[in-house]
């Protein structure tokens, strides 16, 4: 079952910061140094079905996936969601559903429109290394929860700034992760250009960050997303896609400005 776990003192009347991991299908373990930087709010990691010791037996879709999150949210107040990649999807998508308890949303390098998507795709093809080679032929006949780690570290140069690489490629293998949630979402995830439009429209607080070093989702591809969804843009220097990773204590600095003040 998926589930919410506080990760610092509670303080009863802190605004209150939900980690949403991305993928689909990775757990929380990327925003490790990010939540040991972060004081004054209550930080919680969002773990997927599948990501905190449990097992899932079938495909997870995408509306599964965001009715595990609703329950988990829906009781708390005073609510600010953060996504990193799909999971901003996701916080952009419950934000829509449950708006009156969500003051605020975060988006770390999140793609939704089909351009960005397409780049996704050209950008993960182009220059394979052997070890992507390998890891594709290896997940595509035997799609297991190892191999879909395996497969996702071996994009790790396109996930992080380039002196980060090693330590974020032997993060992704010490993550847990339910290769049932990729299976089950992600083409659903590839449909959800309209969450910008209708964000645009709301009172929510909207921040999206990007990192300068992006391989797989550059800048302005991200900047436009933002710019979609009438998001603040704030890009951040010497990190890669995942930019809380790189760049933990500089993205939650930006973070706890953007809700606190």
């Amino acid at each position: 079952m998926a589930k919410i776990e506080l990760k610092n003192e509670f303080r009863p009347f802190a605004p209150n910061l939900i980690l949403i991991p991305g993928g689909p299908g990775l757990g929380p373990v990327s925003f490790g140094p990010l939540a040991t930087l972060i004081k004054n709010i209550n930080v919680f990691f969002y773990y997927p079905t599948g990501t905190y010791g449990d097992h899932a037996d079938k495909l997870i879709s995408y509306e599964e996936q965001i009715e595990e999150l609703k329950i988990e949210v829906e009781n708390l107040d005073n609510v600010y969601l953060c996504g990193h990649s799909f999971g901003g999807i996701q916080a952009v998508d419950l934000a829509l559903r449950i708006s009156p308890r969500v003051k605020g949303i975060i988006c770390i390098a999140s793609p939704f429109s089909s351009e960005a998507f397409k780049e996704v795709e050209r950008n993960g093809s182009k220059n394979k290394t052997l070890e992507q080679i390998k890891m594709d032929d290896v997940f595509v006949n035997d799609p297991s929860n190892e191999n879909y780690k395996r497969w996702f570290a071996s994009y790790a140069h396109l996930y992080f700034s380039s002196s980060n690489v090693v330590q974020g490629h032997n993060m992704l293998l010490d993550d847990s992760v339910n290769v049932k949630n990729y299976l089950g979402a992600r083409a659903a995830a590839a449909l959800k250009e309209q969450l910008l439009m209708e964000i645009k429209k709301s009172s929510i607080r909207r921040l999206f960050v990007t990192g300068e070093k992006d391989r797989l989702l550059p800048v302005e591809i991200l900047r436009e997303e933002s710019s979609l969804g009438g998001f603040m843009f704030k890009v951040i220097k010497d990190a890669g896609h995942f930019v809380h990773f790189d760049q933990a204590e500089n993205t939650s600095a930006l973070i706890e400005e953007f809700v606190i003040n």
